[in-house]
């Protein structure tokens, strides 16, 4: 969108919050969790993109974003799918 290149999270959130009526679009979710992060909310940004995977499990953007998420903020233990080769 081209209010996240112009750094206006704000107008991204309102263009993104009227696009959410259309229910269970994970496209949108993963754009609300996006402009969560960089409004510093990363309790509801990290609630955006898991409903984002569940919602559409087939894009990888979904997986890739919750992955660099929970990378950047160091939470081995969110990391969905995590089997036995998960570091102890």
């Amino acid at each position: 969108m081209l209010q996240f290149r112009e750094n206006d999270i704000a107008d991204a959130k309102r263009t993104l919050l009227q696009a959410a009526r259309v229910p269970g679009s994970g496209k949108i979710l993963w754009g609300l969790g996006l402009a969560s992060v960089m409004e510093g909310n990363n309790a509801q940004a990290a609630d955006k993109f898991e409903h984002a995977v569940d919602l559409l499990p087939e894009w990888a953007g979904s997986y890739s974003m919750l992955g660099v998420f929970y990378f950047r903020r160091s939470d081995r233990q969110g990391q969905r799918g995590a089997g036995p080769l998960q570091e102890q």
